[in-house]
Formats: C-alpha cells, sequence, structure tokens
C-alpha cells in the first residue's frame, strides 16, 4: 500500500513537472505566491497538455 502511494506520487510529480518548475521560477522572483497563482499555472500546463496532444489531429 506505501510503496503504491509513493508509486502515486512520484507519477503526479512527473506528470505536472512543467507546471512545478514554472512555479519554482515564480517563487523565485516573488519569493511568495497565493492560490490564485499556483492554479493559473496548473490551468496554463493542462491547457498546453490539452493543446500538444490534439496537435496534428484534426478529429479532436
Amino acid at each position: 500500500m506505501v510503496r503504491q502511494a509513493e508509486e502515486r506520487a512520484v507519477d503526479l510529480l512527473r506528470e505536472h513537472r512543467p507546471a512545478l518548475d514554472s512555479l519554482a521560477e515564480l517563487l523565485t522572483a516573488r519569493e511568495t505566491v497565493d492560490g490564485s497563482v499556483v492554479l493559473d499555472v496548473l490551468q496554463q500546463q493542462q491547457r498546453s497538455d490539452q493543446e500538444a496532444s490534439t496537435d496534428g489531429d484534426p478529429t479532436r
């Protein structure tokens, strides 16, 4: 059970790595960010992921 939780955590970190990198850059520049900034970064990454998955496939 612990192993599964660890694998899930690692998978989530890998999946959201670009957003985490963006947040790290923001935190380096600003030192603090609020929840709305975190949400914006995650939503931008999600949109980028969706656009990348539909590139080249006009049926999506």
